[in-house]
């Protein structure tokens, strides 16, 4: 019963992990390239050609500068307005799942001390119903939760 706990919480990390994996692959892009060819357009005064460039292109960046851009006609000080609030909006979407991820990876070693507690009592109570048992029945219990707990320490230490 105790593994399906730790089982969930593997299963939903690793679906956040590929998930934030699926998002950074659709948005990379050749930063380079787009300010090159942003700044280009820019330099000639063609706001429509810049707006096409950002629009193309589905990186966190452009979406930032995009915003930015839209707020031009306005005044350096709606642009300033703009690029903070886009970098808010863009930085939520792009930590989307952290904090989870963060929360379990610093809980992990009291997850598996849990389940290495939990083995320990379910020994001493196959202990209790079987006094013939002996060391072989507190041990068969214990290193049932242990096994986990292994697996844990053996990805937390550094190779």
């Amino acid at each position: 019963m105790g593994y399906v706990f730790t089982d969930l919480l593997s299963i939903g990390s690793i679906g956040i992990m590929i998930e934030r994996w699926i998002f950074f692959r659709r948005h990379r892009v050749d930063i380079g390239r787009l300010f090159q060819d942003l700044g280009l357009a820019l330099e000639q005064g063609d706001f429509s050609r810049a707006q096409k460039i950002l629009e193309s292109n589905p990186s966190v960046e452009a979406a930032i500068v995009k915003a930015a851009l839209h707020e031009f006609p306005h005044g350096p000080q709606s642009v300033a307005e703009m690029l903070s609030s886009a970098q808010l909006q863009e930085r939520v979407r792009t930590e989307r799942g952290l904090t989870f991820l963060g929360t379990l990876g610093n809980n992990a070693p009291f997850i598996g001390l849990f389940g290495t507690v939990l083995g320990i009592i379910q020994a001493f109570h196959q202990l209790s119903l079987n006094a013939q048992g002996g060391a072989a029945t507190v041990m068969g219990g214990i290193s049932e939760r242990w096994l986990p707990r292994q697996s844990v320490l053996w990805w937390r230490c550094p190779r």
